[in-house]
């Protein structure tokens, strides 16, 4: 799998946001040819155009899932993503 970069963006307030902070570990793990970059919105960072919610995961730019995903769920979105398996089972 190439190296790819999965952008996670989080707000302060936002209802599950801590939890998809901390899937952000476990997908690292998962997949450890993404590189997984968090988001913490403020004043100055605002979302990228057309993200209208947190938390929202975007592969490459594209945005994947909006909220805070079960495992199997963030997984099968990353693969379809990606357009493979994996190679590794789902956690």
């Amino acid at each position: 799998m190439p190296d790819l970069t999965l952008d996670i963006y989080l707000a302060e307030n936002c209802f599950g946001c801590d939890q998809a902070e901390a899937l952000a570990a476990d997908i690292e793990g998962w997949f450890p040819d993404l590189h997984v970059v968090m988001h913490w919105l403020s004043g100055a960072r605002r979302l990228p155009t057309g993200v209208v919610a947190v938390p929202a995961f975007l592969l490459e730019g594209r945005l994947i899932q909006y909220g805070t995903p079960e495992r199997q769920q963030i997984t099968a979105a990353v693969l379809r993503a990606l357009g493979t398996d994996g190679g590794k089972a789902a956690p």
